[in-house]
Formats: C-alpha cells, structure tokens, sequence
C-alpha cells in the first residue's frame, strides 16, 4: 500500500469508531484497537483501559448510561513514522443523551497511535484531551495549549 492508500484507511479508522460508538457496538469498537492498546480518556481511576477484551468487558457498561450519543470528527492530521506506525490528531465533538434524559457535550481532541496489524491498522493508543464539556463529572485531560 501506498501512503495515500494508508492515510484513507485511517481516516475511515477513525471514523469507524464514531459510528461503532453511537451504534453501541462494543465488539465492533473493541476491533478497531490493537490487543494490547492502551485508552486513557479521563484522567481519574477508571479512566484508562488497558487491551483489547478490558475494553469489551467495560463498554458496555460505560455506554449504558447513555440513550443516545452522536460523535463528530474533524480536523484529522496524520503523520507516519514508518510503515507500520502512524499518529494522528483529530478533534471530536461528542453529543450525550443520559438515560435520565439530561444532555452533556465534549469539545475535545483524539491523539491516536497506529499499528498496522496483519487485520490491518489498529489504534494502538489513545488519548483523549479535552477543552470543555458540559453536563460531565469527570476530570479529563487537558488540551495542551502552548
């Protein structure tokens, strides 16, 4: 493949993973990631998942408090480091229905790393900084401002 070729299959990567989450498909998200990924999304106890099955087992969980969500994603940039690794940044607003009803919203950042795998390419890890949300009570990562 190509680097145009790989650049398309991560942004369809990325984008996956929007779809999977406001789909609900926990397996199908789990898949988008290396066996031995690492996911920090908040910074606080239960807010970094370590491998591919941790995550299977705690999706559901974690996604069952909401009703609905609905992920957006811009702004992607890529870089490789090789031809088998990558980074990216990409930005993400994420809507929130509660199961209660009540709505919350993030305005944040993915930094992804990528490993090409014999499936293909997986995120291998992830963090999540974020520059506001509503409606959350989580203590998140910052974006890191010069």
């Amino acid at each position: 493949m190509d680097e145009s070729s790989d650049r398309l299959a991560l942004t369809d990567l990325l984008l996956e993973y929007c779809r999977l989450l406001d789909e609900n498909d926990p397996d199908g998200v789990a898949e988008l990631f290396s066996e031995d990924c690492v996911v920090e999304l908040a910074d606080d106890p239960d807010g970094t998942t370590r491998g591919r099955e941790e995550m299977r087992r705690r999706l559901p969980e974690r996604y069952s408090r909401f009703a609905a969500t609905s992920h957006h994603l811009s702004n992607v940039q890529i870089e490789f480091e090789g031809s088998d690794r990558a980074r990216a940044l990409s930005y993400v607003y994420a809507w929130h229905r509660f199961a209660n009803g009540a709505e919350g919203e993030i305005w944040g950042r993915y930094q992804d790393l990528f490993q090409r795998t014999p499936q293909g390419w997986r995120i291998h890890r992830r963090r999540l900084r974020v520059a506001g949300a509503r409606n959350f009570d989580r203590r998140w990562y910052p974006v890191e401002r010069g």
